[in-house]
């Protein structure tokens, strides 16, 4: 029997996990062998996590004892870079003391491409953030002052126990399986295991930090099914606010997280729970650039997305203004089986239904109402609500532009006698109230005029 196309998906993605694994676990063994000093640095975090619980190994991240070792991690970059038989850039160190190794050549290990992989390469370290004098609170996000320090020191600085977890690279030289896992907390295994997100530390200060915490248990919870502990969960919910100093962070690691995620209702449910929806709706309201940047990307996933958004209290709806609450509910009935790009056209075409109009429409229908160049603004503020409901009333008008038309002038016709008021509105002898009142007015014949109402 024929594998639908989703699965043929899932079968792809975990044959390419699988063998993102197996090449990982390639350069594990390649470094073992032949980094000076490996019993000094250590493989540490996702990789360990990952395949501990049987997940795509991916990124090789590791810490240099450098107060053992007698050298930093800048200095291990550059041997590795020296070692590895392909052409090599280095990135670094940086102000937290990451050096990054870029292989940009071909290089096979044990028939895995290695070219495009990404070392990091890191000093293990302790972190002073910048506070408020006067409350205490944390400011920013980044490290004012970063130091050297011994491996029991730098986990304290990681959110949670799991991502504790270490291999000593000198003992991956027969894989990973054959390497003990260290365990600086005594609890990381159990915690992973058990799948609970546990912090090594004090979790109101692990969140209080760096709130972005707060978006990776997002990602823990929907994609791994981890837990979170009740006090751990109330530190979330108590720091959750924090997100709001750091708006262009916050807006990129939900995007990644959870937004870009195929699960992202999912995601979002277990955002509600922590509070993060709460927080980026008052973000949106008082940072103009989140709020930008949350609708631009509402906007680029289709109307499905915005309406969802919406749903949960986040104002992305911007581009749907032009309807009254009506006609949105009308708008999403059209728009909910149509795919993205077709919901995106319906909805340029009902914002302006001129986009559908023969070009030379308006202006014959303007002279054959009486209406001068100048008065060409007042006929399109009462014409254009009758497009609008028009093809909101039948949508596959917009693929009819001559039908559509005739609708549109019929119902303008029917209400020729407002052309008197429009034009005594345009005459400026009236009060700016009374004009505006006499165009309503007109709005409104035409289209009651259109529904076939009494005008």
């Amino acid at each position: 029997m024929a594998l639908s196309r989703a699965s043929v998906h899932r079968v792809a993605r975990r044959k390419q996990a699988e063998m993102e694994t197996e090449g990982a676990k390639a350069l594990m063994k390649w470094l073992a062998r032949h980094v000076r000093g490996a019993k000094h640095i250590y493989v540490v975090g996702g990789a360990v996590r990952n395949y501990k619980i049987d997940q795509p190994v991916k990124d090789i991240d590791m810490v240099v004892d450098s107060l053992n070792l007698g050298k930093d991690a800048a200095w291990v970059a550059e041997h590795i870079a020296h070692k590895i038989p392909a052409q090599t850039r280095i990135e670094g160190p940086d102000n937290l003391r990451v050096t990054k190794v870029h292989i940009k050549s071909p290089w096979s290990i044990d028939g895995y491409e290695m070219e495009g992989e990404t070392l990091d390469i890191v000093d293990a370290r302790t972190e002073e953030y910048a506070r408020d004098p006067e409350t205490g609170d944390y400011v920013g996000h980044k490290p004012i002052r970063v130091d050297p320090t011994t491996m029991e020191d730098d986990v304290t600085r990681r959110e949670f126990t799991f991502n504790t977890l270490m291999w000593r690279l000198s003992e991956l030289a027969n894989g990973p399986d054959k390497a003990e896992i260290i365990d600086i907390t005594g609890c990381g295994v159990k915690d992973l295991e058990n799948r609970e997100m546990r912090c090594p530390g004090d979790p109101d200060e692990v969140f209080a930090i760096d709130p972005t915490r707060i978006i990776r248990i997002i990602k823990f919870a929907f994609k791994y099914g981890f837990k979170l502990p009740p006090d751990v969960k109330a530190a979330a919910k108590r720091q959750v606010k924090g997100l709001k100093r750091i708006p262009t962070k916050a807006f990129e690691a939900i995007r990644k997280i959870a937004l870009d995620n195929p699960d992202y209702k999912k995601a979002i449910g277990v955002m509600e729970d922590l509070g993060v929806i709460d927080v980026m709706a008052e973000m949106m309201e008082s940072d103009k650039q989140f709020r930008s940047s949350m609708t631009n990307y509402a906007e680029k996933r289709g109307i499905a997305y915005l309406f969802y958004m919406m749903d949960k209290g986040l104002p992305v709806g911007a581009s749907l203004k032009f309807l009254d609450r009506a006609q949105q509910q009308r708008f999403r009935e059209i728009t909910a089986p149509m795919d993205r790009d077709e919901a995106l056209d319906f909805r340029a075409a009902v914002s302006n239904p001129g986009n559908v109009y023969d070009k030379k429409f308006i202006p014959t229908l303007a002279a054959t109402l009486g209406f001068s160049k100048k008065q060409m603004r007042d006929l399109m503020q009462v014409v254009l609500p009758i497009g609008r409901e028009a093809l909101l009333r039948d949508p596959s008008l917009k693929d009819k532009p001559s039908a559509l038309m005739r609708q549109v002038e019929q119902a303008a016709k029917r209400a020729i006698p407002t052309r008197v008021a429009m034009r005594w509105a345009a005459t400026g002898k009236e009060s700016r109230l009374q004009r505006i009142q006499m165009k309503r007015e007109a709005a409104a014949r035409l289209r009651a005029a259109w529904r076939g109402e009494d005008g």
